[in-house]
Order: structure tokens, then sequence, then C-alpha cells
């Protein structure tokens, strides 16, 4: 959205330590990670009645303003080995559901208002509900398409490519200006 590309990672808490090795590999790659959720200073097992109420109102305004500047949101769907591991109360907590619906439904309504979406929604694991199937093949060709991934070196090779395009316009803008 401001010529470089922007991603937010979204994900359990508990795997706040994996999103941050993540966004430092992006970070290589020339793209900028917006999820400052994962440098939070509270304990990854934290649960919500730990925290003041006016933190995690702050907290939700930072991450819904990372999302904004975000071009790309990954939702990361566990594996069952992460669930293994996760309280109940902690996976169950559902923010990355929050977060991928909040940038689905701005999508959504940049279609609905005619326009082509400037965000993306991918899914990096195995779809986990009937939404994650909106892929643009039959029925869901309907609504915007949600890119899945297997794997993350999938995404982060596809996040390499969206990098290139975007480096390529802006040489090609920059050498028309001139």
């Amino acid at each position: 959205m401001n010529g470089k590309l922007t991603v937010y990672i979204a994900s359990m808490f508990s795997d706040k330590d994996r999103v941050k090795a993540r966004a430092a590999e992006l970070a290589l790659c020339g793209i900028v990670c917006t999820s400052r959720w994962a440098e939070e200073k509270v304990p990854h097992n934290v649960r919500m009645s730990d925290c003041k109420d006016e933190y995690l109102r702050e907290t939700a305004v930072i991450d819904l303003d990372d999302i904004l500047v975000a071009d790309k949101l990954v939702l990361t769907v566990p594996e069952p080995e992460l669930l293994v591991e996760a309280t109940i109360a902690a996976a169950s907590r559902g923010g990355r559901h929050f977060e991928s619906g909040f940038i689905y439904g701005l999508i959504v309504a940049a279609v609905m208002d005619g326009c082509k979406p400037q965000r993306e929604l991918i899914i990096l694991g195995k779809p986990e509900n009937v939404f994650h199937m909106l892929d643009g093949i039959g029925a869901a060709s309907r609504y915007p398409t949600i890119k899945n991934f297997r794997t993350w070196e999938e995404v982060k090779q596809y996040l390499k490519e969206e990098k290139d395009v975007i480096d390529a316009r802006s040489a090609a803008n920059l050498a028309v200006a001139r």
C-alpha cells in the first residue's frame, strides 16, 4: 500500500515467538511485518484475566491499526502439536479469527464498492473452517479469493514474488516520472 509489501501475521498468542522469527525472515526479504503483537512483553501463556482492561483495549486498537496498514494478512492455522501444548483457554481465544474476518470484511467491502481489493487474506496450514474454502473455485467464485498454502516456505515464496511485482511497478513508475 505504500510501495513496500506489508504483511500482518495472525496466529495463536502462544505462537508469538515463531511469528517473531517469521517476521525476521520476511525482513531479510525486504518485506515489512506489521504484527507488533508478537513483540508484547507479556508471557506467551498469559490469560486475559491476568491483564488490565485498558491494556486489552489498547492492544486491540494496535492490532487493528497494524492490520489496516498491511497489504496481506497471513492466518496461521495451528498444527495439532501446537494445540496439544495449548490450554483450552489459550486455544479458544479467537483473536486470529477476528483478525482474518476483519481483513476479509475490508476486502469484500472494497469489491462491493466496485474496487479491486488492495488487500489479501492468506491461510497458512490446513483449512480449519468452511470460510477458508473461499478459494475462488465453483460456488466460492462469487466472493473474493482466499489463498491457501500448506507450508511457511510456500507462503514466503509467494510473498517474495508479490514483493517483486511491487518493486517492478515502483521501478516502472519511477522511470515514467523521469
